[in-house]
């Protein structure tokens, strides 16, 4: 069988490599689905394109993707993730949620790894199955990152199998997330989240701001919560744009390593599979056009369900609560997170 060289293949699995906005692009595909990663921002996954529905479930926010030194009017305390956020799924190290003190080098909101630009290198290129490894070298803390995404033919997923190596000479605590922002066609009202069981479900008080369907803070057993009327709450199901609701919440004492989020109308659904003991805790992030401050003004509607290592989502509190990760120096810790399609 004649095979065509792999630099131009149209048919089968293929990569290609691509600019956009001026930022460096690499895509994998196969004949069912087609991921597009930015690798000259933070490897973020930007595209998860189901071929044959034509849905990709990613987020696509009001903000499109920007080259490294695109002008801001003044730096954010908080740093630079806002300013450089377009949506979809990020890998959050080594702090993510707010901005912290590691070690005394000052990190920014989400941390290092969603800003800077990685390295991508073809491991793998056939017909039958592609691997690309991305890598990049944090600057604030000693970390060396790096995350190998494979496809086959004919799946309707890939796998990222990470490793995050300690260069530096003495242990570090560190926390690590993912931040996968699933947005329109898929997310639409009524859509739901499903976890095995009947794991913890809480809202921070600091999480509690405007639209928000709770008081205060507040527990339970998913997917219900006490609202604000005294009417339990399901965070499990979309709202509808129109209904201008914005909360966050946190799963723990999950059952297994996995969640989907499935859409009814168009019948197709994602699941998502990790290692709970690396990412015990679920944070569900659901803005559903009510956050009408800044930097969202109401625009933004999205569900993200993010694989979080530790709590809260702040370095000095999770420290001082024992639920950071650990490596020793020179020290390596590895994972794998999978995504995949399905249809009812």
């Amino acid at each position: 069988m004649f095979e065509q060289e792999s630099r131009t293949r149209n048919y089968g699995c293929r990569i290609r490599r691509y600019t956009q906005n001026g930022v460096e692009m690499i895509s994998l595909e196969n004949n069912r689905i087609k991921l597009v990663i930015a690798s000259g921002k933070g490897a973020d996954i930007v595209e998860i394109l189901h071929k044959e529905k034509d849905v990709d479930c990613m987020w696509h926010s009001f903000n499109e993707l920007r080259p490294m030194g695109y002008p801001s009017s003044k730096a954010a305390a908080g740093g630079s993730f806002i300013d450089t956020y377009a949506g979809g799924w990020q890998e959050l190290f080594p702090t993510y949620g707010a901005p912290a003190d590691y070690y005394g080098a000052e990190i920014g909101v989400h941390g290092e790894a969603c800003i800077y630009p990685w390295e991508c290198r073809i491991i793998e290129d056939s017909a039958e199955k592609i691997s690309v490894a991305c890598t990049a070298r944090m600057i604030r803390s000693p970390f060396f990152l790096e995350k190998v995404f494979t496809m086959e033919l004919d799946s309707y997923g890939f796998s990222i199998s990470q490793s995050v190596t300690n260069t530096g000479l003495l242990p570090l605590e560190f926390m690590w997330g993912h931040h996968p922002a699933f947005g329109f066609p898929f997310i639409e009202k009524g859509v739901t989240i499903e976890l095995a069981g009947r794991p913890d479900v809480s809202v921070l008080p600091e999480t509690i701001g405007e639209n928000c369907p709770f008081d205060g803070a507040v527990s339970g057993k998913w997917p219900m919560l006490p609202g604000r009327d005294g009417k339990p709450v399901d965070v499990s199901v979309a709202a509808a744009m129109s209904d201008k609701v914005y909360f966050e919440c946190v799963a723990s004492g999950l059952e297994d390593g996995e969640y989907r989020i499935f859409n009814p109308v168009k019948d197709i659904g994602v699941r998502m599979e990790w290692d709970k003991e690396v990412f015990p805790y679920l944070w569900i992030w659901g803005m559903y056009g009510g956050h009408q401050s800044a930097p969202w003004f109401g625009r933004a509607y999205t569900l993200a369900v993010e694989l979080w290592s530790s709590l809260p989502g702040d370095f000095k509190a999770a420290r001082e609560a024992g639920h950071t990760l650990k490596v020793g120096a020179g020290e390596c810790r590895e994972t794998q997170v999978r995504f995949s399609y399905y249809s009812k």
